[in-house]
Parts: structure tokens; C-alpha cells; sequence
């Protein structure tokens, strides 16, 4: 086992110690540490050993990415991540109502409304109309944003 190998294996035993421990933050300035210890070739060696894109080490290597960090535990901006598909799509509600309506049940006077109609037999409805919207969607804009119980209740004996 030649030197580099033997330092492959040590930066590789380390991560796996370390790597559930990370953020991407933290993941990258310790790669970075990890390429500048071991001097020439370092980068090469932990990219091997870990698996991370050497731009990902190289951007740990060149500095911090920013120069006024505040005190706060977030990695990521506000706002960041997927929009809400009502955002995306706003007449998916419409849309949902339409094949839930005949099949809705409830006191018109009461806020609890449901219906027995299979939020899977919704999605698919949906999707052949050319809205991308898989049964969990349907579920949760059903429940949270309309109100729905997705269960009928159960007849009393008058019924």
C-alpha cells in the first residue's frame, strides 16, 4: 500500500465517523481542512475518499463564502425550497372541487364536509386533465386548505 492509498483510507475512516454529523456548510469547510492538512495532492485524496465534488472542496478551500456571519443556527435563506403547488397552480382548488363536489357529503350548515372519493382516483382524474399533482397533494389541499374529511361518517339507524 503505497502513501497516497494509506491517506486515502485515513481521510475515508474519518468522514465516516464524522459525515451524519454534517450540514453542507460544515461538510465543506471540513473537506477543506482535510485537503489543506494533507498538502500536495489533498484535494484529490478527499475527493476520493469521501466522495465530494472537488468545486465543493475547492469553494471550503478558497475562504468563507461569507464574510459577515451572524450569529444564527440557519444554512439556508428564508424562502428557499419548493413553492406551494396552490402558488404554482391556483386553479388546482377548482380543479379538486369539481370531481369532489357530486360525491361531498355533510350538513350545509356544518364546517365538517367529507367525501368518499379516493384522493388516488382524484390524482389520476387530475392528471389525465394535465395538472401534475400526485394523491398526496390532493390529500393535503383536500384536508388542510378545504376542509375535508376524506371518510364519511358512519349511518345512524334512522338512515
Amino acid at each position: 500500500m503505497n502513501m497516497r492509498e494509506k491517506s486515502v483510507g485515513i481521510v475515508k475512516k474519518k468522514y465516516e465517523y464524522i459525515r451524519d454529523r454534517l450540514n453542507g456548510k460544515s461538510r465543506r469547510i471540513w473537506a477543506a481542512t482535510e485537503a489543506e492538512a494533507s498538502g500536495y495532492g489533498g484535494l484529490t485524496i478527499v475527493r476520493e475518499a469521501t466522495g465530494i465534488d472537488w468545486h465543493t472542496i475547492r469553494k471550503g478551500i478558497n475562504g468563507p463564502e461569507e464574510k459577515k456571519e451572524s450569529d444564527t443556527a440557519r444554512i439556508r435563506k428564508k424562502g428557499g425550497g419548493r413553492k406551494r403547488l396552490t402558488e404554482k397552480q391556483p386553479d388546482i382548488l377548482r380543479a379538486i372541487e369539481n370531481p369532489v363536489d357530486p360525491s361531498t357529503g355533510g350538513d350545509p350548515e356544518s364546517p365538517l364536509l367529507w367525501t368518499c372519493r379516493s384522493s388516488y382516483n382524484i390524482a389520476e382524474e387530475l392528471k389525465n386533465q394535465g395538472y401534475g399533482i400526485c394523491q398526496k397533494s390532493v390529500h393535503a389541499i383536500l384536508t388542510e386548505e378545504s376542509g375535508y374529511s376524506l371518510q364519511a361518517n358512519r349511518k345512524t339507524e334512522g338512515e
